[in-house]
């Protein structure tokens, strides 16, 4: 039988260094490559679609271009904040159809992947946690079951 500890035997101040262990025995993937796979998985999903230019149907409220748009915005700050501000582009991103954000996406997340290749810690996590949660709002919004 598991015995449960009483609440006196519980101190909240005190951490618990076994509940941070890492207890996975895959290999980890490095932020970088995360980040690629899946701006790469979305750019191509994306790019399949027969009028680039004319904004996905999006289920409820979702407006796909907005959420890519998001993340090209998201990029463009790391990128500035790792290497510099990014080159101007002739258009802001607001004026930009889905076919040129995922091209300045492109451009700039390879730029933010290569400033995150040698890096360490948590750079590049939320970054990376960001992509994937739109990429699922991104599938839904699509009806994508894969």
């Amino acid at each position: 039988m598991v015995s449960h500890p009483s609440e006196m035997d519980l101190n909240v101040a005190e951490p618990n260094p076994r509940a941070f262990r890492k207890s996975s025995t895959w290999p980890q993937v490095p932020p970088h490559e995360a980040l690629r796979f899946c701006r790469q998985f979305l750019v191509d999903l994306l790019s399949r679609n027969p009028a680039p230019d004319t904004p996905p149907a999006g289920a409820q409220g979702v407006d796909v271009v907005d959420l890519v748009r998001h993340l090209t915005t998201n990029s463009r700050m790391a990128e500035a904040t790792l290497t510099g501000p990014p080159p101007r582009l002739q258009k802001r991103l607001a004026g930009l159809n889905l076919k040129e954000l995922l091209v300045e996406w492109e451009r700039s997340g390879t730029v933010v992947e290569r400033a995150l290749r040698h890096s360490h810690g948590l750079a590049g996590s939320l970054l990376v946690t960001d992509v994937f949660t739109h990429e699922l709002d991104i599938r839904r919004a699509l009806g994508t079951a894969v």
